[in-house]
């Protein structure tokens, strides 16, 4: 019996150590399962988190692109708006010289009136002057007329008193009146 005392006084300790050891082994299997649980968590994490990043990515890169076409969008609209203040300012240099020349043809209108209005003035004179001339003309016509009468009456009554013959080609004062 002294063999099992002794066995079991030599195996004591080593079994103590074994229980120790064994003890120690489950911890750190359990610590192991532990880490592993928390790798497998960590991994499904960055799984979750690179498809979300993934996610992202494609998002910046649509975000990027609509940036891009919205600049471009936006260098067009500046581009057009450029153009239409060129156009602008060409209209309104041409409304400018619209009115210049607007108020040229007016000057030009007024001035056209005045002539008008001038040579009308004129025309009323001269035909006043011409209808005073006619009117003296007429006053020597009927002077010149009573003139010729009177004149023919005195050579009537000196031709009764004269009793001389008068040549066939003799012109007489009436002759050369009717010539006229």
């Amino acid at each position: 019996m002294n063999y099992w005392m002794i066995a079991a006084i030599l195996l004591a300790p080593t079994t103590a150590v074994l229980a120790a050891v064994c003890i120690r082994q489950r911890n750190h299997l359990a610590q192991a399962r532990m880490r592993q649980e928390d790798a497998d968590a960590f991994r499904r994490e960055a799984a979750v988190l690179r498809g979300e990043n993934a996610r992202w990515r494609r998002e910046n890169a649509a975000l990027h692109r609509a940036l891009q076409a919205e600049q471009a969008h936006a260098d067009d609209v500046e581009r057009a708006l450029i153009h239409a203040q060129r156009l602008a300012d060409d209209a309104g240099r041409r409304a400018d010289q619209a009115n210049i020349r607007r108020i040229d043809a007016e000057r030009a209108i007024s001035a056209g009136k005045m002539r008008t209005d001038l040579l009308e003035k004129q025309l009323t004179q001269l035909q006043r002057e011409q209808r005073a001339q006619e009117q003296l003309y007429q006053d020597i016509l009927r002077d010149r007329d009573d003139t010729i009468a009177r004149l023919q009456d005195q050579h009537q009554k000196r031709r009764s008193r004269k009793k001389g013959e008068a040549l066939e080609q003799q012109i007489t004062i009436n002759d050369i009146l009717k010539g006229i």
